[in-house]
């Protein structure tokens, strides 16, 4: 269900991302996840529900951001761009299948916060240090 927040999201997310760029966009997408993966710490159903669906609405944003500046950025096979970044994607969303397991057998659930956040953290930091200069170029 809470997958549905972001799908409703996502659309307008669109909207941003051309106002403000993939960048920006993109690096708070990343904070508003880590902070619902942080809200979900709260020992209260409602509040995991909540931070769960705040944290797949990040997500969701930030995926339209990456896929949609990939195919900006790229200037000659895009397809083969996309391609890959989706490749990378579901390799990516294997690991993650797996490994949070290992955190939460030895950590629990605040284990498996810690990774998204970290993942989200790494993202954005990307993004913020990489992608305005491709931006900008790229509109050029």
């Amino acid at each position: 269900m809470v997958y549905l927040v972001g799908a409703v999201v996502t659309p307008i997310a669109g909207r941003r991302i051309a106002t403000d760029g993939h960048g920006k966009t993109l690096v708070r997408a990343a904070v508003i996840g880590a902070a619902g993966a942080l809200v979900s710490l709260v020992p209260n159903v409602w509040a995991v529900i909540a931070g769960l669906a705040i944290c797949s609405s990040g997500v969701f944003i930030v995926q339209a951001s990456a896929t949609t500046f990939v195919g900006m950025a790229a200037k000659h096979n895009r397809a083969l761009a996309l391609g890959l970044y989706v490749t990378f994607y579901y390799a990516g969303g294997s690991l993650g299948g797996t490994a949070p397991g290992w955190l939460w057998q030895n950590f629990g659930w605040p284990g498996c916060v810690a990774l998204v956040v970290a993942v989200q953290m790494v993202i954005a930091g990307v993004a913020w240090t990489s992608w305005d200069a491709v931006e900008v170029a790229a509109v050029s």
